[in-house]
């Protein structure tokens, strides 16, 4: 397995960023706020788009479990986040190799959002959390609540991606190197 020291290091400062995003929520009082925003979300699809999925996985696997440990974030809803946020980097990077930054995105929101919810209900299925689950429930937790945060991210992430492009700092997966004439 080949490590790349340039990938490692944008994915640790990408979980860092994630970590403290939690962190600044946790103290504020904002975890509500989080569940409408999904600001842990855009450093871990970032993260995938960037480093590819391997380190896009560790990355969303990573942040949930320092939000337990540090922040206080409660289990039944730090498991099913780190499935979540894990597909989400996974899918991110993997399908940001076939299609353009909008598909990638969005087969990786399903895909993460699919994870969660299998999640949540094994955990509810678990008796680990005090909760329903359901279809229902499903949907509003996973669709319906955070409908702004999901509209931030289809505007900010795939800006964010382009201007990368722009800068070549990121290679699109469909362009080659630049010629010798650029």
């Amino acid at each position: 397995m080949k490590i790349n020291a340039e990938k490692m290091a944008a994915a640790a400062l990408l979980t860092a960023a994630g970590f403290i995003i939690s962190y600044v929520f946790h103290v504020l009082g904002m975890s509500r706020l989080g569940i409408v925003l999904l600001p842990l979300h855009i450093p871990v699809i970032i993260c995938g788009f960037v480093c590819g999925a391997r380190y896009g996985g560790l990355c969303g696997a990573a942040i949930p479990i320092f939000a337990m440990l540090f922040n206080g974030l409660p289990p039944f809803i730090g498991i099913p986040m780190i499935f979540e946020l894990c597909l989400y980097g996974v899918v991110s990077g993997l399908a940001y190799k076939k299609l353009n930054v909008f598909g990638a995105l969005i087969a990786a929101m399903f895909a993460g959002r699919l994870a969660g919810g299998l999640a949540s209900a094994a955990v509810a299925a678990l008796g680990l959390a005090n909760m329903p689950f359901s279809l229902s429930v499903f949907l509003t937790a996973y669709f319906v609540t955070p409908l702004l945060g999901i509209v931030i991210q289809l505007i900010l992430i795939p800006a964010v991606i382009l201007a990368l492009q722009k800068a070549r700092v990121l290679q699109s997966p469909n362009q080659t190197a630049p010629s010798s004439r650029e």
